[in-house]
């Protein structure tokens, strides 16, 4: 049984937008790569990127600027996710 959902793709910030694009037939991946340099043979030169990776609300979870600045992008992505997907599953349809 699945209680609550959330998650981050490519061009979708959300479980419902990127549903949305699947549905659509939206090509949520690009060539236009400004954050991974192209270093490696054998290496895409075009995959899907999630959006805004900078911000994050430090507050929400009580971390002082300072500490919020050195957690990791991915890191700060798991703490917002997990606690919409608590959200979403306490949510009454």
């Amino acid at each position: 049984m699945i209680s609550g959902i959330a998650g981050k793709f490519p061009q979708s910030d959300n479980v419902l937008e990127f549903s949305q694009n699947l549905y659509n037939k939206i090509y949520m991946v690009g060539d236009k790569q400004n954050r991974i340099k192209h270093n490696f043979p054998g290496q895409p030169k075009s995959f899907g990127l999630i959006r805004e990776l900078e911000k994050f609300d430090a507050q929400a979870f009580y971390l002082p600027p300072f500490v919020a600045r050195c957690v990791d992008p991915q890191g700060r992505i798991l703490l917002e996710k997990a606690y919409e997907a608590i959200y979403d599953a306490g949510e009454e349809n």
